[in-house]
């Protein structure tokens, strides 16, 4: 019987950046949900799965210039924030309380906190950084 091998995930529609043809790609790998039903019916993202995670993070949310709806709208599933390494999530946190601060378009500040209220399912930065 030979071995088969998981469905492998798309590492450039994941980590981006993205140009029209691959956000069009991205929109039709979630439409097929295959993004979504990770609890299901995985796509294997590797070895290298927390680091994958971690660049679509960072790509999407914390160092895109503008953020772009459709990326969020396919990518920001549960399973980005996952299974990442407690100082990971610390380093993106901060650096996106500091990008909340700067300001910005009221879809963007949303999209923000609910990347930082993802991040944070336990509660424990905040309660470390905002005190009630």
């Amino acid at each position: 019987m030979p071995d088969l091998t998981p469905p492998v995930a798309p590492v450039n529609l994941i980590t981006g950046p993205w140009n029209e043809e691959k956000k069009r790609r991205l929109f039709w790998l979630v439409r097929a949900k295959l993004l979504y039903d990770m609890k299901l019916n995985p796509l294997f993202l590797g070895p290298r799965a927390v680091q994958m995670k971690l660049a679509c993070l960072d790509a999407a949310v914390i160092s895109a210039e503008k953020l772009d709806p459709l990326i969020i709208n396919c990518l920001m599933g549960c399973w980005v924030f996952q299974d990442l390494p407690q100082d990971a999530k610390h380093e993106r946190l901060i650096k996106l309380c500091n990008r909340i601060d700067g300001g910005g378009e009221l879809l963007d500040m949303q999209i923000l906190g609910f990347v930082v209220r993802e991040l944070d399912r336990d509660k424990e930065f905040l309660a470390y950084y905002f005190p009630i």
